[in-house]
C-alpha cells in the first residue's frame, strides 16, 4: 500500500503541474510543525492541513484552497462499551457536527 505522506505529496505536485508549474522543493520536513516553522523562517511556503492554521499564530498568512478537493476522508473511532462521560461527549460533538456540515468525499 502506498505511504499516505507519499501520495498527498503526489496529489499535491499533480495539482502544481497542471496549473502550470512545477515546484522547486528546497527541503523537506517530516512533521507539520517543523513545516511551518521553515515557513515562518522565511523559508518558502508549504501546502499543509487547514486545521495548522487554527493552532499556529505566528506571522504566517494562510489562505484555504477552495479549487483543490479534500484528498484524506477522516474517520471517528471509539470503543462500542466506553462508558466515559468525555468519550460520549465527544461523540455528541461530532454527530451535531456532521449533521450540521455533509460530508464532502472525493470517493463518491
Amino acid at each position: 500500500a502506498p505511504v499516505a505522506g507519499v501520495q498527498f505529496q503526489e496529489a499535491i505536485l499533480s495539482y502544481c503541474r497542471r496549473a502550470g508549474f512545477e515546484p522547486r522543493l528546497a527541503t523537506e520536513a517530516r512533521d507539520t510543525n517543523s513545516v511551518i516553522v521553515l515557513v515562518a523562517a522565511g523559508f518558502g511556503v508549504a501546502i499543509l492541513p487547514e486545521w495548522v492554521k487554527e493552532t499556529f499564530r505566528s506571522n504566517v498568512i494562510f489562505k484555504t484552497l477552495h479549487e483543490v478537493p479534500p484528498l484524506v476522508d477522516l474517520a471517528l473511532a471509539w470503543l462500542p462499551d466506553d462508558p466515559s462521560p468525555a468519550s460520549a461527549a465527544f461523540r455528541k460533538v461530532v454527530d451535531s457536527y456532521v449533521a450540521a456540515n455533509p460530508v464532502r468525499s472525493s470517493r463518491t
